[in-house]
């Protein structure tokens, strides 16, 4: 029965919390509608943060989760909250939308930013992804600034997002981690 089955092996979660030293979970899917199924920890293991931020779904997800978007970058600001896994329902929508608000903040070309999300289709994602959401997002943001990053810094700012919170988004994605022998 694939409702009672296992998506994360025990191997899995060995590899996310020992290897990969993962200290947080951030969940984006809305708790409201009960799509987390109630859970209040995270099913890696009580040594790992479980941080719910309720993003919506239905589709034009940086207009629909403006109100979320302080919330998340708060969590994504703080360093005590890496490594970090992030996911959603299904990893393509509401997480697409932060990946690509983080990698745009990090000035990843816009032909990344595209590429970046069709990799989604590679999964199994109950349907596909055209590059229409990314054009999208792309135009939301246009007046904001003279590049793609700059216009997402200047975008979130306006949402609420804390200028320290995106320093340190920055900061901490772009500090290479040693890996402990």
């Amino acid at each position: 029965d694939e409702s009672t089955s296992l998506l994360v092996t025990k191997e899995g979660i060995d590899t996310l919390v020992y290897d990969l030293e993962v200290v947080a979970e951030l969940d984006l899917r809305d708790a409201s509608k009960n799509e987390n199924g109630g859970i209040t920890e995270s099913p890696l293991g009580k040594s790992v943060r479980y941080i719910s931020v309720s993003m919506k779904s239905g589709g034009n997800y940086l207009t629909l989760n403006k109100e979320t978007l302080k919330e998340v970058f708060s969590v994504l600001g703080d360093e005590n909250n890496y490594p970090m896994v992030m996911h959603c329902s299904i990893g393509t929508d509401r997480t697409g939308v932060i990946c690509f608000l983080i990698n745009g903040l990090l000035g990843v070309s816009e032909q990344y930013l595209y590429q970046d999300y069709l990799f989604s289709n590679f999964g199994n994602i109950y349907g596909i992804r055209t590059p229409s959401a990314i054009k999208d997002y792309l135009k939301q943001i246009k007046y904001y600034g003279a590049d793609n990053s700059e216009r997402i810094y200047n975008y979130l700012l306006e949402q609420g997002v804390s200028k320290d919170d995106l320093d340190n988004v920055i900061r901490i994605m772009k500090t290479e981690r040693i890996q402990p022998e």
